[in-house]
Protein backbone atom coordinates (compact mmCIF):
# COMPACT_ATOMS: atom_id res chain seq x y z
CA UNK A 1 0.00 0.00 0.00
CA UNK A 2 1.19 3.50 -0.84
CA UNK A 3 2.68 5.07 2.32
CA UNK A 4 0.94 8.39 1.70
CA UNK A 5 -2.40 6.63 1.22
CA UNK A 6 -2.01 4.71 4.49
CA UNK A 7 -2.39 7.99 6.39
CA UNK A 8 -6.15 7.98 6.12
CA UNK A 9 -6.11 8.82 2.40
CA UNK A 10 -4.59 12.26 3.01
CA UNK A 11 -1.12 13.40 2.00
CA UNK A 12 0.72 15.33 4.65
CA UNK A 13 2.76 17.19 2.02
CA UNK A 14 0.84 19.53 -0.31
CA UNK A 15 2.44 19.84 -3.72
CA UNK A 16 1.51 22.16 -6.57
CA UNK A 17 0.78 21.35 -10.22
CA UNK A 18 0.73 23.99 -12.95
CA UNK A 19 -1.26 23.03 -16.05
CA UNK A 20 -0.49 25.09 -19.13
CA UNK A 21 -3.03 23.95 -21.71
CA UNK A 22 -5.72 25.74 -23.69
CA UNK A 23 -7.66 22.50 -24.35
CA UNK A 24 -10.39 22.53 -21.73
CA UNK A 25 -10.87 18.75 -21.69
CA UNK A 26 -7.18 17.85 -21.17
CA UNK A 27 -6.69 20.66 -18.67
CA UNK A 28 -9.74 19.54 -16.75
CA UNK A 29 -8.61 15.90 -16.62
CA UNK A 30 -5.08 16.87 -15.52
CA UNK A 31 -6.42 19.22 -12.84
CA UNK A 32 -8.87 16.61 -11.53
CA UNK A 33 -6.16 13.93 -11.34
CA UNK A 34 -3.70 16.27 -9.63
CA UNK A 35 -6.30 17.29 -7.06
CA UNK A 36 -7.17 13.63 -6.43
CA UNK A 37 -3.48 13.15 -5.53
CA UNK A 38 -3.65 16.11 -3.08
CA UNK A 39 -1.94 18.65 -5.33
CA UNK A 40 -3.08 22.24 -5.46
CA UNK A 41 -3.51 23.28 -9.10
CA UNK A 42 -3.52 26.29 -11.37
CA UNK A 43 -4.69 26.03 -14.97
CA UNK A 44 -3.55 28.65 -17.48
CA UNK A 45 -3.74 28.79 -21.27
CA UNK A 46 -0.62 30.68 -22.32
CA UNK A 47 3.13 30.92 -21.82
CA UNK A 48 2.68 34.45 -20.47
CA UNK A 49 0.29 33.23 -17.78
CA UNK A 50 2.58 30.27 -17.01
CA UNK A 51 5.44 32.67 -16.33
CA UNK A 52 3.24 34.74 -14.01
CA UNK A 53 2.12 31.64 -12.10
CA UNK A 54 5.72 30.39 -11.71
CA UNK A 55 6.65 33.77 -10.23
CA UNK A 56 3.77 33.58 -7.75
CA UNK A 57 4.29 29.96 -6.72
CA UNK A 58 6.97 27.53 -7.81
CA UNK A 59 5.22 24.39 -8.99
CA UNK A 60 6.39 20.86 -8.26
CA UNK A 61 5.25 19.64 -11.66
CA UNK A 62 4.23 21.42 -14.87
CA UNK A 63 2.06 19.86 -17.56
CA UNK A 64 2.54 22.03 -20.65
CA UNK A 65 0.93 21.74 -24.06
CA UNK A 66 3.40 21.60 -26.94
CA UNK A 67 1.69 24.47 -28.77
CA UNK A 68 0.04 27.43 -27.06
CA UNK A 69 -1.54 30.65 -28.43
CA UNK A 70 1.56 32.72 -27.64
CA UNK A 71 4.28 30.22 -28.52
CA UNK A 72 5.64 26.71 -28.24
CA UNK A 73 6.58 24.83 -25.08
CA UNK A 74 10.18 24.67 -26.32
CA UNK A 75 10.35 28.48 -26.25
CA UNK A 76 9.10 28.51 -22.65
CA UNK A 77 11.64 25.84 -21.70
CA UNK A 78 14.44 28.13 -22.88
CA UNK A 79 13.52 30.56 -20.09
CA UNK A 80 13.23 28.01 -17.27
CA UNK A 81 16.11 27.96 -14.79
CA UNK A 82 18.27 24.86 -15.21
CA UNK A 83 18.11 22.46 -13.67
CA UNK A 84 14.42 23.18 -13.24
CA UNK A 85 13.13 22.96 -9.66
CA UNK A 86 10.11 21.05 -10.99
CA UNK A 87 9.22 18.23 -13.38
CA UNK A 88 8.13 19.34 -16.86
CA UNK A 89 5.71 17.09 -18.71
CA UNK A 90 5.08 17.88 -22.38
CA UNK A 91 1.44 17.23 -23.36
CA UNK A 92 0.18 16.88 -26.91
CA UNK A 93 -1.52 14.76 -29.51
CA UNK A 94 -0.15 16.25 -32.73
CA UNK A 95 3.45 16.93 -31.81
CA UNK A 96 6.13 16.55 -34.44
CA UNK A 97 9.02 14.27 -33.43
CA UNK A 98 11.43 17.20 -33.78
CA UNK A 99 9.39 19.20 -31.24
CA UNK A 100 9.44 16.30 -28.79
CA UNK A 101 13.21 15.88 -29.11
CA UNK A 102 13.76 19.62 -28.70
CA UNK A 103 11.56 19.71 -25.60
CA UNK A 104 13.62 16.95 -23.96
CA UNK A 105 16.86 18.69 -24.93
CA UNK A 106 15.60 21.84 -23.26
CA UNK A 107 14.53 20.22 -20.00
CA UNK A 108 11.24 18.33 -20.40
CA UNK A 109 11.20 15.27 -18.15
CA UNK A 110 8.31 13.30 -19.66
CA UNK A 111 5.75 13.15 -22.44
CA UNK A 112 1.98 12.59 -22.35
CA UNK A 113 0.11 12.01 -25.58
CA UNK A 114 -3.53 13.04 -25.86
CA UNK A 115 -5.98 11.73 -24.95
CA UNK A 116 -4.32 11.77 -21.54
CA UNK A 117 -3.59 8.39 -19.96
CA UNK A 118 -4.96 8.72 -16.40
CA UNK A 119 -2.80 5.91 -15.02
CA UNK A 120 0.35 7.53 -16.40
CA UNK A 121 -0.60 10.93 -14.93
CA UNK A 122 -1.15 9.39 -11.48
CA UNK A 123 2.21 7.64 -11.77
CA UNK A 124 3.99 10.92 -12.62
CA UNK A 125 2.31 12.75 -9.74
CA UNK A 126 3.15 10.00 -7.24
CA UNK A 127 6.72 9.76 -8.52
CA UNK A 128 7.21 13.50 -7.97
CA UNK A 129 5.73 13.27 -4.45
CA UNK A 130 8.07 10.39 -3.59
CA UNK A 131 11.15 12.33 -4.72
CA UNK A 132 10.11 15.44 -2.80
CA UNK A 133 9.35 13.42 0.35
CA UNK A 134 12.73 11.67 0.15
CA UNK A 135 14.49 15.02 -0.28
CA UNK A 136 12.72 16.49 2.76
CA UNK A 137 13.60 13.40 4.80
CA UNK A 138 17.24 13.81 3.73
CA UNK A 139 17.21 17.43 4.89
CA UNK A 140 15.57 16.52 8.22
CA UNK A 141 18.27 13.89 8.84
CA UNK A 142 21.10 16.44 8.74
CA UNK A 143 22.36 17.00 12.29
CA UNK A 144 21.50 20.43 13.67
CA UNK A 145 25.10 21.05 14.77
CA UNK A 146 26.33 21.25 11.17
CA UNK A 147 26.99 24.89 10.25
CA UNK A 148 24.61 26.25 7.61
CA UNK A 149 27.60 27.11 5.41
CA UNK A 150 28.27 23.36 5.08
CA UNK A 151 24.65 22.29 4.57
CA UNK A 152 24.59 23.51 0.97
CA UNK A 153 27.11 20.82 0.05
CA UNK A 154 25.01 18.15 1.82
CA UNK A 155 21.47 19.09 0.80
CA UNK A 156 20.63 18.11 -2.77
CA UNK A 157 18.61 20.63 -4.74
CA UNK A 158 14.98 19.59 -5.27
CA UNK A 159 15.26 19.11 -9.02
CA UNK A 160 13.90 16.74 -11.58
CA UNK A 161 17.42 15.39 -11.97
CA UNK A 162 19.43 15.15 -8.75
CA UNK A 163 22.42 17.52 -8.59
CA UNK A 164 25.96 16.34 -8.12
CA UNK A 165 27.32 16.76 -4.60
CA UNK A 166 30.78 18.05 -3.72
CA UNK A 167 32.89 21.11 -4.35
CA UNK A 168 36.33 19.57 -4.92
CA UNK A 169 38.33 20.68 -7.97
CA UNK A 170 37.56 17.32 -9.63
CA UNK A 171 33.79 17.81 -9.14
CA UNK A 172 34.01 21.34 -10.55
CA UNK A 173 35.78 20.01 -13.66
CA UNK A 174 33.14 17.27 -14.00
CA UNK A 175 30.28 19.81 -13.79
CA UNK A 176 31.98 21.98 -16.41
CA UNK A 177 32.39 19.00 -18.75
CA UNK A 178 28.75 17.97 -18.30
CA UNK A 179 27.58 21.52 -19.05
CA UNK A 180 29.64 21.54 -22.24
CA UNK A 181 28.46 18.19 -23.60
CA UNK A 182 24.83 18.14 -22.37
CA UNK A 183 23.35 20.36 -25.10
CA UNK A 184 25.09 18.39 -27.88
CA UNK A 185 24.34 15.05 -29.51
CA UNK A 186 27.87 13.80 -28.80
CA UNK A 187 28.36 10.36 -27.30
CA UNK A 188 30.12 10.29 -23.95
CA UNK A 189 32.50 7.62 -22.67
CA UNK A 190 32.76 7.39 -18.89
CA UNK A 191 35.97 5.87 -17.58
CA UNK A 192 36.87 4.94 -14.04
CA UNK A 193 37.24 2.14 -11.61
CA UNK A 194 34.60 -0.56 -11.52
CA UNK A 195 31.41 0.78 -9.90
CA UNK A 196 32.15 4.48 -10.43
CA UNK A 197 30.06 4.94 -13.57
Amino acid sequence: MDDARSLGGKHSLMLHALIVNQDGVSASVLSELAQSESYSTNVVGSIHDANLQCQRQTPDIVFISGVLPDGRATEWLDHVKRPAPFDIVLVGGNLAPVDIVEAFRRGATDLLLEPVDRTRVRYLLRQRRTRKTENLAHIAAIPSNIPSSHKAAIIPEPTAQMSLLGESPAMKVLRHQIERVAPTEAGVLLLGESGTG
